[in-house]
C-alpha cells in the first residue's frame, strides 16, 4: 500500500523523485513542463524536460501512441533517478481518470520490478489536473509500499 504524506516533494528522501505531466514535446523535443510539480521539477534538475522528450520521443516512435505511462529516467547531472507519471495527454487539458489509472498501472508495475529503489511522486491528477482528491486516493492506495505521494501542506 503506498503512502500519502503532506510535505514537498523535492525534499523527499527517495532513490527516485518522480513528477505528473503531459505527452506534450516543444519543437526541440524536450517535455512541456510549464506548470504545477513538473515546473518545479525544473528548479531542481533543469535538463529534465530534454531528458524525459529524448524518451518519450523514442516510445512515441516505436509504439506509434500518445501513451507512456511512467518513464524512469537518470539525471546524470546530480546521478539522481527521475519518474514521469503521465496524467495528461497536453498539457492544458484536465486529467483524464482512465489516463490516470493506466499510468498509475505502469508506475505500480516499475515499483514491483524495483522493490529496493523508493519513490516519491506528487498526487496524480490533482490539483491542475482537475480531479476529486476523493477519486485518487482509492487508486493510489493500490500502490506498492516503496512509493510515497506528496500532498502540499
Amino acid at each position: 500500500m503506498a503512502i500519502i504524506v503532506q510535505g514537498n516533494l523535492f525534499d523527499a528522501d527517495a532513490d527516485a523523485i518522480c513528477v505528473t505531466c503531459n505527452n506534450q514535446l516543444t519543437k526541440q523535443g524536450s517535455l512541456v513542463m510549464g506548470a504545477g510539480a513538473a515546473r518545479e521539477m525544473l528548479k531542481y534538475f533543469p535538463k529534465a524536460a530534454q531528458t524525459a522528450g529524448e524518451v518519450i520521443g523514442k516510445v512515441r516512435e516505436h509504439s506509434k501512441s500518445d501513451f507512456y505511462g511512467f518513464l524512469l529516467t537518470l539525471d546524470t547531472d546530480h546521478d539522481r533517478l527521475l519518474g514521469f507519471l503521465q496524467t495528461k495527454y497536453h498539457w492544458r487539458d484536465p486529467s483524464p481518470l482512465e489516463l490516470v489509472e493506466r499510468s498509475l498501472i505502469v508506475f505500480a508495475l516499475s515499483a514491483d520490478r524495483h522493490p529496493d529503489i523508493s519513490f516519491a511522486c506528487n498526487m496524480p491528477g490533482i490539483g491542475l489536473g482537475g480531479l476529486a482528491r476523493e477519486v485518487v486516493v482509492p487508486l493510489v492506495n493500490s500502490l506498492p509500499e516503496n512509493i510515497t505521494f506528496y500532498e502540499r501542506g
